[in-house]
């Protein structure tokens, strides 16, 4: 008996520690969002990634999901001043900028890739004669240059 409850007891700190770890990886390492009080820059970044993991994550394919990140930045971006809002903008652009050249990329790669996956072919005048010996437009031509 103290072997299998030692064995449920392993794993159960087990299943914890990797509870922790998946928090960890989300980025909700037992902060809760209700309790977050920002004051400084990097508080206020950890609070927008909060925002992020706990309302939009896993909701980014559905179709309507640009209407809420449009309604959520139309909201904050009431309160902040013309130099914030360029500095909010050319955050933005550089967000699409590097979506763009990613795109890019991934494109020029699948172009290569599919010329690659094409048959071979050869090029050329090839002619079958009766003999059935193979023989090129070059071969025929009876021009001597000397």
């Amino acid at each position: 008996m103290d072997a299998l409850a030692e064995k449920l007891r392993q794993q159960r700190l087990q299943e914890a520690a990797d509870l922790e770890h998946a928090r960890a990886a989300f980025g909700e390492a037992g902060k809760n969002l209700e309790e977050l009080a920002p004051r400084t820059e990097a508080e206020f970044a950890e609070f927008g990634e909060l925002i992020y993991a706990k309302y939009f994550r896993g909701v980014e394919r559905n179709a309507n999901f640009r209407a809420g990140i449009k309604a959520l930045v139309r909201g904050a971006a009431a309160a902040l001043s013309v130099p914030d809002l360029k500095d909010l903008e050319s955050s933005v652009i550089a967000v699409r900028n590097q979506k763009l050249k990613d795109e890019k990329e991934a494109a020029a790669k699948g172009k290569k890739s599919s010329a690659a996956k094409g048959k071979p072919t050869l090029k050329g005048d090839f002619d079958l004669e009766g003999d059935g010996s193979l023989t090129t437009a070059l071969d025929q031509d009876d021009y001597d240059f000397m």
